[in-house]
């Protein structure tokens, strides 16, 4: 046999093992899927309340694997990103101290053993996308969940306890929102809402919004869904950074300014459009949004920083006016661009 021809073999049977390879990230020990995506498959550190990233050295994590947290008596509580899809048997078993996990918004599958022998958990709450439940929990637990999740049938169907998910009381929109007065125009500092999809009120207090202030909506895991008012003239930096859920922002026409760091980190963020007579676009604005793919940018824009869309979606697309700054920049970094 041919030499070159016995090396591609070689590397053909050896890619499979490449793929599935373990890796290690700070305290994280995980495996990367065909698709790209990881799955957890040991935590070695020791806190007892951990908050587990949307990614892994850049692979979103998509799946807790078999016994990943098993026998950890250190763990109390654990937040697992929206990202996560999956939680394998035995994940958490024999976690003797875990009383809080906070499952993701887009979790489908718990499997046999994944929550027993953890005595001290005694109240879960179950996403409405979770379709598909192995034997997961000891007989002492109470499920719960909207109208819309399997919490009550599978706890009837398995002998388990359940009760109703508290009804949201309805409250004014501005009972979500701090703000301050500049110039006559309310400037958000800080939204306190959960809901998945948040309409922005074009006014606050009789003013009209013109800005979003710095950090005013980090950390909304919820927030699925964003619709911007007409009038919004400035996002400030790190406004929406964090926002794990996110998949769709409404921008309005008036929009001219977005900061550094502004929408750092929206990992589920599948496409923006910026709307003409938009000149500002800050540092590192969209990075990390690893799922952001197709980008509508304005003849108006007239400068992109280098890392405005580092570690976005590795077949970015831009759409932008031929000749525009924006075609400059796709073709400086190697990106797909789309004339409109």
């Amino acid at each position: 046999m041919p030499k070159k021809t016995l090396c591609i073999l070689l590397v053909l049977l050896l890619l499979p093992l490449a793929v599935h390879a373990e890796e290690t990230s700070g305290d994280w020990v995980y495996r990367v899927r065909e698709d790209g995506g990881a799955v957890v498959l040991r935590y070695t550190g020791s806190q007892a309340d951990v908050i587990l990233n949307w990614n892994l050295n850049g692979h979103m994590i998509r799946e807790i694997g078999p016994e990943a947290f098993a026998g950890n008596t250190a763990l109390r509580s654990v937040q697992l990103p929206v990202s996560v899809q999956v939680i394998r048997e035995d994940a958490f078993r024999g976690c003797a101290n875990l009383r809080d996990i906070l499952l993701p918004t887009l979790l489908e599958t718990i499997e046999d053993g994944a929550f027993k022998e953890c005595p001290a958990l005694t109240l879960v709450t179950l996403p409405d996308s979770v379709a598909e439940m192995g034997d997961c929990f000891d007989s002492t637990i109470t499920l719960t969940g909207s109208s819309q999740s399997i919490a009550a049938s599978y706890a009837s169907a398995m002998g388990l306890s359940s009760a109703a998910q508290a009804a949201p009381t309805e409250k004014p929109a501005e009972a979500d929102y701090q703000y301050t007065v500049q110039g006559g125009a309310a400037v958000i500092t800080s939204y306190t809402g959960t809901d998945s999809t948040v309409v922005v009120p074009a006014t606050l207090g009789g003013y009209p919004v013109r800005t979003i202030g710095v950090s005013a909506f980090t950390y909304r895991y919820e927030m699925e869904t964003l619709i911007l008012p007409e009038g919004l003239t400035d996002i400030e930096k790190t406004a929406f950074r964090h926002c794990d859920s996110l998949r769709s922002v409404t921008f309005p026409s008036t929009l001219r300014s977005i900061g550094d760091h502004a929408f750092n980190l929206c990992g589920n963020l599948e496409e923006i459009v910026l709307p003409e007579g938009f000149v500002s676009l800050g540092d590192r604005a969209f990075q990390g949004c690893a799922s952001l793919r197709y980008i509508t940018l304005p003849a108006s824009l007239t400068s992109i920083r280098n890392y405005t869309f580092f570690e976005c979606h590795e077949h970015l697309i831009i759409y932008a006016p031929a000749g525009s700054a924006a075609e400059d920049f796709a073709f400086r970094k190697g990106y797909s661009f789309v004339s409109k």
